[in-house]
């Protein structure tokens, strides 16, 4: 919500239910805004702890989730696992290799 409110009411760009499309060229453009903010902590290793002690909190929470937690785990899981090709790319990828592709 603060994002909304700082991307678009403080600079009279559309609110997101108003925003076209970006991946057609139909209809008005999107007429998105941006709004940057800079911070400097005062203490950027507390700052680092405090953020990563509420993180840790919030990720524990029943039902909770994180932006990239869903994203990491997979990661690991593809590390640890492997990931499965079909068998037909994995020939084509082999007989490309060997020049006959």
């Amino acid at each position: 919500l603060m994002v909304e409110i700082l991307a678009t009411t403080l600079t009279a760009a559309n609110p997101s239910r108003e925003v076209s499309s970006f991946f057609t060229a139909e209809g008005p453009p999107p007429g998105t805004g941006q709004f940057l903010m800079a911070i400097k902590p005062h203490d950027a290793d507390a700052f680092a702890q405090r953020l990563e002690a509420l993180l840790s909190h919030i990720a524990g929470l029943d039902g909770a989730r994180l932006p990239g937690m869903r994203r990491a785990a997979a990661i690991e899981t593809s590390r640890r696992e492997g990931i499965a090709v079909p068998t037909a790319y994995l020939e084509t990828a082999r007989a490309m290799a060997a020049g006959r592709g």
